[in-house]
């Protein structure tokens, strides 16, 4: 387990928070292998009904750890890559509703966790990039295919190709996110009681059924992506 992400389980709902400050919660190996096994943990837990992840520090994450996701060649770290789709991977499995509170920058492979969950809050002061082309990384195809269901082609190719920084306002036009608010902490606890408050097997037979409906769910990264 890693101590730069922290959990909890607290009236039902199951906390992954985000705590790097030092590079601004930038995602390591070891984070994104303690954000799987914890969201694996999680959903086999019979007092969890609800998933939140947040990052600490008036930051979600700045991405991924330039350090560890690089070779000395200079490619992409095939052992990175792989931590982090089996992370994202067990956070669009988990059993139950997931939810993401967005504060400040939420940068590319940030963007994939909130993607991967089921419903995005954001504080006003939160800005979504994906730097890919600029950086040499093409972003993948999963949460790409997420970001054409929820934007749209044309916008997402706006956001995307143009390595665009898109505040919390605007992504709550575009239909990125949710909410966006002025007080996310408030906003978001609200909801989570909400959710907390329904039949536990209704509230997990819904959000399969939603899952199962959304058309980027099922698409799956090609094999050796």
């Amino acid at each position: 387990m890693s101590s730069e992400v922290l959990t909890s389980v607290r009236d039902g709902v199951a906390w992954l928070t985000l705590k790097r400050p030092a590079k601004r919660n930038a995602m390591t190996s070891q984070m994104w292998d303690t954000l799987r096994s914890a969201a694996v943990d999680f959903g086999g837990r019979d007092d969890v009904r609800v998933l939140a992840i947040q990052g600490s520090g008036g930051c979600f994450t700045a991405g991924a750890d330039l350090e560890s996701i690089m070779e000395s060649d200079g490619s992409l770290s095939r052992g990175y890559h792989d931590k982090a789709f089996a992370a994202l991977a067990a956070i669009r499995e988990f059993p139950f509703p997931t939810l993401a509170l967005v504060d400040g920058p939420c940068i590319g492979a940030g963007c994939s966790i909130a993607l991967s969950c089921d419903v995005r809050f954001a504080s006003t002061s939160a800005v979504f990039a994906v730097p890919g082309v600029s950086l040499g990384i093409v972003y993948e195809e999963w949460s790409v295919a997420r970001l054409v269901d929820l934007m749209g082609s044309g916008r997402t190719s706006r956001f995307l190709l143009a390595a665009q920084r898109l505040p919390a306002p605007e992504a709550e036009v575009w239909g990125l996110i949710e909410r966006c608010t002025d007080d996310l902490t408030s906003e978001g606890e609200a909801y989570l009681r909400t959710v907390c408050s329904g039949d536990r097997n209704a509230i997990a037979g819904t959000r399969r059924i939603i899952r199962r409906l959304a058309r980027s769910i099922d698409r799956q990264p090609p094999a050796g992506a």
